[in-house]
């Protein structure tokens, strides 16, 4: 039996359109990753490019830590120009990425338009070449892992009809990311604190270390070349997992340890940054099991993957 194509719509998410002859060099000295690619293409974890329709990337704070995540990929107009998209968190944060780009515009020759309530769908499964053709010019694959499938924001792909393609829900789609520990965003990278290291993004195709200078490169250099970071997003399992930011302690005697603190959850997979000494211990036990606690209740069942 053929594997079916799903579509899933995902939720709060915006778009950045930038515009104008700077549009690459502006955005190259701010984000993580090598703007460049999208001409040139690369070779990465997951993908071999001849030349990459979108990337993966960042913006940071000066000293390093995330600000923002999104994709990057060029769309073009009617009379044969471009333009920058920007696939990114909707809503006040895409109204506040908009704002920060236009702060940090000077006299770079750009425009910044945001639309920060835009419908951008996820396809996975058998994306056959009548899907592909369909979608075109209109989405891109993920850059982060190969399960991610496509995003588009061809909303006609929706239908269809079920014989082409059919809905998978979005609990179904988060659950798929949490498994890989995929961060999505704010929900699992804490604005103004969390590194990219800790993230994992040098793992999703989303930091460049060959491509020069950008805004907070130091730290994020600094600790992959030296292995200074000691604490990791780890995908999670267990039953009556906490709310996101809840800390998390290790269940010896009842001693308060705290070992990491959660992020995104949905039913019982989650993600939690954890102390990599936890995790390492657990690795040395040959075991996967892994008690914690969260109000006296025993949340995490195993640790299932960590990048």
């Amino acid at each position: 039996m053929t594997q079916p194509c799903f579509y899933t719509k995902l939720s709060n998410r915006g778009i950045i359109k930038i515009s104008g002859k700077d549009r690459y060099d502006f955005l190259q000295g701010l984000i993580t990753n090598d703007i460049n690619l999208l001409k040139k293409g690369y070779e990465g974890y997951d993908y071999t490019y001849k030349t990459c329709k979108s990337i993966y990337s960042c913006l940071l704070t000066p000293n390093g830590k995330f600000l923002y995540d999104f994709f990057i990929y060029e769309g073009e107009y009617d009379n044969g120009g471009s333009e920058l998209y920007l696939d990114c968190e909707g809503g006040q944060r895409a109204e506040e990425l908009g704002k920060l780009l236009l702060m940090y515009k000077l006299h770079s020759d750009i425009d910044v338009i945001v639309i920060p309530d835009s419908k951008i769908f996820s396809i996975s499964g058998n994306i056959t070449p009548y899907m592909l053709k369909k979608i075109g010019n209109t989405g891109y694959y993920d850059p982060r892992h190969k399960s991610m499938g496509l995003r588009t924001w061809n909303k006609s792909i929706a239908e269809e009809g079920t014989e082409v393609i059919s809905n998978l829900p979005l609990e179904k789609w988060d659950i798929n990311r949490i498994k890989r520990c995929i961060p999505d965003g704010s929900r699992d990278m804490l604005p103004k604190i969390s590194t990219m290291m800790e993230s994992n993004i040098d793992k999703l195709n989303g930091v460049s270390f060959n491509k020069g200078c950008y805004l907070g490169q130091e730290l994020t250099a600094r600790m992959h070349y030296r292995g200074l970071c000691k604490k990791h997003l780890c995908a999670i399992t267990g039953d009556n997992l906490p709310e996101s930011g809840s800390k998390l302690y290790k269940n010896q005697n009842r001693q308060e340890e705290l070992i990491g603190e959660m992020r995104s959850s949905c039913g019982k997979y989650g993600i939690a940054l954890l102390k990599d000494e936890y995790f390492n211990e657990m690795a040395h036990n040959n075991e996967n099991q892994a008690q914690a606690d969260y109000n006296n209740e025993s949340v995490i069942s195993a640790i299932i993957y960590r990048p």
